[in-house]
């Protein structure tokens, strides 16, 4: 594993993911990066660096050969590090490119099946911000990450009420409606759920008109969304 460069280096580094940096510099900032993302330190001082909008902008719009990938790849090391959720939290906010939420999101949705890790994400505002995921003008991705991530919190954390005080049930069951993919009809109604096990959340559900949607799934050859996590 190679040593934590200093900020001052790695700086350097990130200004090499310029799109109108060399294309061999670009590959090569981008290889050391996803080295140096191994190692948890490392992963912090490159997120202080700049190295995620740097990254995020080459996935995006990179049209060099292979590039985008490259920067994909590196951009989950730099993301896979617990101590980084407050800051994966912020980027789930819709100032972000949607390729940077969704990937964010997926790590989130991920990482909130441990305890500790749900605990933290709860802390640091996580349930409103996926609840804010659900939205129709959000993208599928996100959309079923969000009620991945919402799942595995109310598992790992108990977190029903809060989720319900998030205001997340009008849009799960938006979700349940026929635009939406089978498997993210079948999430929105996973979650749906888990919450109407507490009394308190039986009537909202009804109230956000899920009875309706949710008998429709039922119906023989309708999109499966019958189980319940």
């Amino acid at each position: 594993m190679p040593p934590c460069p200093s900020q001052r280096d790695l700086r350097k580094l990130v200004r090499k993911l310029d799109e109108d940096a060399r294309p061999g510099e670009q590959r090569q900032a981008l290889a050391t990066i996803t080295e140096l993302s191994r190692d948890p330190d490392s992963m912090a001082a490159m997120a202080a660096a700049g190295a995620i909008p740097g990254l995020a902008q080459l996935m995006a719009t990179s049209s060099r050969d292979g590039v985008g990938a490259l920067a994909s790849g590196a951009l989950m090391g730099v993301f896979k590090c617990p101590s980084r959720i407050p800051h994966l939290v912020q980027l789930l906010g819709p100032e972000n490119p949607v390729c940077i939420r969704e990937i964010a999101a997926g790590y989130l949705s991920d990482i909130s099946r441990d305890p500790e890790h749900a605990a933290t994400l709860i802390a640091v505002g996580g349930i409103l911000k996926m609840a804010q995921l659900l939205a129709l003008g959000c993208s599928a991705q996100m959309q079923f990450f969000a009620a991945t991530a919402l799942r595995w919190l109310i598992h790992a954390a108990k977190a029903a009420v809060a989720i319900s005080a998030a205001g997340a049930i009008p849009p799960l069951v938006q979700l349940l409606g026929p635009r939406s993919a089978p498997a993210l009809q079948e999430a929105a109604a996973g979650v749906l759920s888990l919450l109407a096990a507490d009394r308190d959340n039986v009537a909202p559900i009804a109230a956000a008109g899920a009875i309706p949607p949710l008998v429709q799934l039922l119906v023989p050859g309708a999109p499966a969304a019958r189980s319940t996590p």
